[in-house]
């Protein structure tokens, strides 16, 4: 039996969710008890600073309360989740969800910050006695400095692997990295702000540099650490204890054309969805270096995985080299340990909604490597075919997929669907290999892969059904996304009566 989340997510989420609270009650009480609070504000305390840290601490918990909150509403309410889930511009992956939630946070954070400028400004104003410049640089110093903190949290918040926001809140793993980033960005800039700040404002006491590092250490044991450093430690210690239970590799498989399919025997994936993926260790190439890989199968006792061989002298290079002690197919050999950390990211939200709404069809416009993570999307809406007696409710779905390789069809995964009727499953493969372009297919004959062709080829635009429930799930480089999104602008335009639920997973950020 597989559940929807294992053991450890469901420990994981009950630690995250109880150090919400517990790091704002924590917080909040180090502002009078230097002998817990290491950082210069609190041994150096005035009831000024205090009161500052707490008013950023309030609004930094609220601001996340209420995006949870948010959240929720957004899962629990269709058309909400429908707007939020909405592309920024026609060729753009990010969601109005991400941006607008980072303006939201961009504007409590200048709200934040012209409140601390104008304390700060009336509280030295009556007995300033140097110029009026200097009180708007030293302004502007302990204002930026006190925001700088702020944003801090906003940054660590979103990063942890191990996230009990993407887990339980199934938010993408590439939109939290991608605002993480911007954060990033923005701290960045702020403390170069503050530096040159710190370098006018007349009782500096530091070198610029060191005056930032120690504004952000203190952040650190202020306010916004509190919560997103708690998250980032119980995630590190999750991942550091993959290395007490190594799996091993069962099987390899050196396919024709170039990719390498593994299996490893483990108990960590069976709880995984497809769409996500796990970050793969072998200490034999190196002890550190860890990459993502793409769940293509997964069981309560093994979980597959394909991918591509890079530059000689690379990781997966090095990766190659060491399978090939095993025997193509192998179940047995010399043993390869593996550490896995995961599964991660978010469930393929077209098949989440196979479960209460089956599409029409699903079609899979991938590109490389991005097919590994739509083989067990495809398993679970064949398998859901083959329960339903009633022909009229089966979904069709089509793989179109796109690679610089040759033989794409003798690829193991694929091997499994030979016997499934063309009427519900339909595999075009565009093999580029060698400069070549050839098409894998009995349905389609062209020279190139277009969606808005793809979408107007198996869209039946009959008078059988008018409206049509039609999901895309799109995977692969910059280039290829951008092309896809604006095919799947066109196609919207072009045909009203299909309704088109698009998915997007960029191999950029």
């Amino acid at each position: 039996m597989t559940f929807k989340y294992s053991l450890r997510q469901i420990l994981f989420g009950v630690v995250s969710l109880a150090f919400f609270p517990a790091s704002f009650v924590l917080v909040y009480l180090q502002q009078d008890q230097p002998w817990m609070c290491f950082s210069n504000t609190c041994i150096d305390a005035t009831s000024s600073m205090q009161t500052l840290i707490r008013k950023d601490l309030a609004g930094f918990y609220i601001f996340l309360a209420l995006s949870g909150a948010t959240l929720i509403l957004a899962k629990t309410h269709r058309k909400t989740s429908k707007l939020l889930s909405k592309r920024v511009s026609k060729t753009s992956s990010i969601t109005a969800a991400e941006l607008s939630w980072f303006i939201f946070a961009l504007v409590a954070l200048a709200a934040s910050f012209a409140w601390d400028i104008q304390y700060w400004w009336f509280r030295r104003l009556s007995g300033w006695k140097d110029s009026q410049s200097s009180l708007v640089f030293q302004t502007l110093f302990d204002a930026s400095g006190n925001v700088l903190s702020v944003i801090v949290g906003f940054v660590v918040l979103p990063v942890s692997k191990n996230s009990f926001l993407a887990t339980f809140m199934n938010l993408p793993y590439t939109s939290l990295v991608r605002l993480h980033i911007w954060f990033g960005r923005l701290l960045f800039w702020c403390s170069i702000f503050h530096a040159v700040m710190s370098d006018v404002a007349p009782n500096k006491k530091q070198l610029p540099v060191v005056d930032t590092a120690n504004v952000i250490t203190n952040g650190a044991q202020q306010e916004t650490f509190g919560y997103g450093l708690c998250m980032y430690t119980v995630d590190g210690f999750t991942r550091l204890t993959a290395r007490l239970f190594p799996d091993s590799v069962t099987s390899v498989i050196f396919e024709e054309c170039g990719y390498i399919t593994v299996t490893i025997a483990t108990t960590k994936a069976g709880a995984a969805k497809p769409g996500q993926f796990m970050r793969v260790n072998f200490p034999s190439v190196s002890l550190l270096e860890y990459h993502p890989w793409s769940i293509a199968r997964a069981s309560d006792e093994s979980v597959t995985f394909m991918f591509g061989v890079g530059v000689d002298g690379e990781w997966g290079s090095k990766v190659a080299e060491k399978l090939k002690s095993l025997d193509k197919g192998a179940t047995s050999g010399n043993k390869i340990l593996a550490y896995l950390q995961g599964p991660y990211g978010k469930e393929i939200g077209i098949i989440a909604q196979e479960k209460e709404q089956p599409h029409d069809l699903v079609l899979f416009y991938v590109g490389g490597t991005g097919f590994a993570a739509t083989v067990k999307a495809i398993d679970i809406i064949l398998a859901r075919n083959g329960a339903n007696v009633d022909d009229t409710g089966k979904t069709k779905v089509v793989l179109a997929w796109s690679a610089r390789r040759n033989k794409l069809a003798e690829i193991s995964l694929l091997q499994s669907w030979q016997n499934v009727s063309r009427e519900y499953l339909e595999l075009e493969l565009f093999q580029t290999g060698n400069g070549s372009h050839t098409v894998v297919t009995s349905a389609v004959n062209e020279l190139h892969m277009n969606l808005n062709s793809k979408l107007k080829n198996h869209v039946s635009l009959g008078n059988e059904k008018i409206d049509l429930k039609v999901g895309v799930f799109i995977c692969g480089p910059p280039g290829f996304t951008k092309d896809a999104l604006k095919s799947v602008s066109i196609f919207s335009a072009e045909n009203p009566n299909v309704s088109l639920d698009v998915e997007v997973e960029s191999f950029n950020l």
